[in-house]
């Protein structure tokens, strides 16, 4: 029997973070909440062969972006790979690019290889909420009196408060307590911009 032995040379992410709970086609995750698709990162060698020996701990790092990693920012190799459990990226703005590097830890069983990166991600907010950005001033009227058409301000919001700039359903203004009826020109029924009515 002859047994080849891989010995790897690089690291590579044999799996991009994903997510199909996006709403903008053009981001791969969504902002404040853990990958759906989990990065796995192999090492392999100059044939794209792996290494099964490789059992180093990988660790992410932030290399692009404003906003910031969360969950456990570092995976155990094991027969060739390793898969992160719960890792996260929460986005400063709606759409955010960023970019994470993978890298082994020093002095591993194949030495200290190359750091590899993800292509180009990017985060989407996805509005879970509701939120005055300005509430109805003044807050009591007498009956038949006007508000201006910029006394309120609705926006749609993830669980971090980041406006949704995607959002573009309908928000409808309602009485919540009382005995009266709400009328507004055009209409209590608005389409927001940007996540914005």
């Amino acid at each position: 029997n002859i047994t080849i032995d891989v010995v790897a040379t690089q690291l590579v992410v044999a799996t991009n973070p994903a997510d199909s709970r996006v709403v903008d086609g053009d981001d791969e995750v969504v902002s404040g909440m853990a990958f759906q698709t989990q990065p796995a990162v192999a090492a392999r060698d100059a044939n794209g062969n792996t290494d099964l020996g490789f059992g180093d701990n990988v660790t992410a790092s932030l290399t692009g972006g404003s906003g910031s990693l969360a969950g456990t920012t570092s995976a155990s190799g094991a027969n060739g790979s390793a898969t992160f459990a719960d890792l996260g990226y929460t986005a400063a703005t709606d759409g955010e690019a960023f970019t994470i590097q993978f890298d082994d830890a020093v002095g591993g069983a194949e030495g200290d290889l190359p750091a590899v990166s993800t292509a180009g991600l990017s985060a989407d907010a996805v509005a879970s909420l509701l939120a005055f950005v300005q509430g109805p001033n003044p807050t009591s009227v007498e009956t038949g009196q006007d508000f201006a058409a910029s006394d309120v301000t609705v926006a749609a919001r993830d669980t971090d408060g980041m406006t949704d700039s995607d959002y573009a359903t309908a928000i409808t203004l309602a009485v919540g307590s009382g005995n009266g009826t709400l009328s507004a020109a055009p209409g209590t029924s608005v389409t927001p911009a940007s996540g914005v009515s």
